[in-house]
């Protein structure tokens, strides 16, 4: 009798355990992360402050972060450079991890692209994405997806399937894009990649 029961204990524990569970990491980091160990995989990144002065913690829609960052500036992903940006929960541990890659500057043409230059980083990190989380969710809240145009949002849930659920770890994609008013057909813009981990300090709060 023994015997049988471990197993459907075992069992128990595997359908109870919440999807949340199921951790998310970028580079081996993830929501435990801290300070020092971002930097031990990044060595090079430099400490930003985005608050006003005498403000430590920024508030936002998802919660706190501290306004003290860590800013990476030549991440190479799918031979494109991004910025890398890492903010922390007020315990220290890592909230959000931001990938950013910029084309053109604002108000100028400078480095503006073609439409096609940003719709095809877009669908090549799309494909990636994909390719280890598998289908991106299903019209997650205020996402779109324009075919054609550099305006596009997906996003996934790592573990939890493609029917949109809030909380837990996720990972957005998007790209946007602003056509030039002398120069039409070239675009201003960005491609965006957002990791946000679950904020497991406030959990024994409820």
């Amino acid at each position: 009798m023994r015997s049988f029961l471990i197993p459907l204990f075992a069992l128990s524990l595997a359908v109870a355990t919440p999807a949340w569970s199921q951790k998310l990491t970028f580079r081996g980091l993830g929501s435990t992360s801290t300070r020092a160990d971002v930097l031990k995989t990044f060595p090079l990144a430099q400490s930003q402050n985005y608050c006003r002065t005498g403000e430590t913690v920024s508030r936002n829609a998802d919660g706190l972060t501290l306004c003290e960052q860590l800013l990476f500036n030549d991440y190479m992903l799918d031979n494109v450079s991004f910025v890398a940006t890492f903010l922390f929960n007020p315990d220290g541990t890592l909230r959000y991890v931001s990938l950013q890659k910029l084309f053109g500057t604002y108000r100028t043409d400078d480095g503006s692209v073609p439409v096609g230059t940003i719709n095809t980083a877009f669908t090549s990190l799309a494909d990636l994405l994909s390719s280890k989380y598998g289908s991106a969710v299903a019209n997650p809240p205020g996402s779109f997806l324009r075919r054609g145009a550099p305006d596009s949002e997906l996003e996934w849930q790592p573990g939890r399937g493609t029917k949109w659920q809030a909380g837990g770890d996720r990972i957005s994609l998007s790209s946007d894009g602003t056509e030039s008013k002398t120069t039409p057909g070239l675009f201003r813009g960005s491609v965006h990649v957002f990791y946000t981990f679950a904020r497991l300090e406030e959990f024994d709060k409820f």
